[in-house]
């Protein structure tokens, strides 16, 4: 199976990632924080909202949001 990349964030950055991505044949989901983000706007079949079917489908994350703490990423990401 294809490597899909997890997008946490859904704003300007995570679009611009997620265009490169989309360009080079490579599936990335994003985690998205709000219904009319640059990256719901642009994929919206991409964007998810459930944390726990987000990290079920992606294979690797990267982090596009500046605004979570680590131990909110902990409990995002690994739990």
């Amino acid at each position: 199976a294809d490597t899909i990349v997890g997008i946490v964030g859904d704003g300007q950055l995570a679009l611009m990632l997620a265009e490169s991505l989309h360009r080079r044949g490579i599936g990335f989901k994003c985690l998205k924080q709000s219904a009319h983000s640059p990256m719901e706007r642009t994929f919206p079949t991409e964007c998810l909202d459930d944390a726990e079917l987000f990290r079920k489908l992606c294979d690797v994350f990267t982090l596009e949001n500046e605004f979570l703490s680590v131990q909110e990423l902990n409990t995002l990401l690994l739990e």
